[in-house]
């Protein structure tokens, strides 16, 4: 789970070193084997945060989604599936109402994969 950007930004948009400019990543042809992504934002997107909440807008999230928000069949355990779908809906939807652009990028290498039971 990565909650940060690559843009050289502060969460309030400032440089963290003066002339720094901004780095956009671009995904490489995923080799790994038993490996599940779950970040905060895609390209070029800042990762906001919730100051009121005290985390980033992708974290404040994934703790409500692995704390069973994301749990889309009610059987007290939340999938890697379950939890990229939530995060695919929440965090867009929140960014939104903040006048922001940001989607998490997930890639899952089992969305079966049980990450938590409550």
């Amino acid at each position: 789970f990565i909650d940060a950007c690559f843009s050289g930004l502060t969460r309030d948009g400032s440089a963290l070193m003066a002339g720094a400019r901004p780095l956009v990543l671009t995904p490489a042809e995923r080799n790994v084997i038993g490996v599940s992504l779950f970040s905060a934002a895609r390209g070029s997107q800042l990762a906001g945060s919730l100051d009121d909440q005290g985390h980033g807008l992708f974290s404040y999230y994934l703790f409500k989604g692995l704390s069973g928000a994301a749990d889309v069949d009610a059987d007290r355990a939340v999938t890697a599936g379950e939890l990229a779908f939530y995060l695919e809906q929440a965090v867009p939807r929140a960014a939104a109402e903040l006048d922001r652009e940001q989607s998490p990028s997930v890639f899952i290498e089992d969305v079966d994969r049980l990450l938590v039971r409550y």
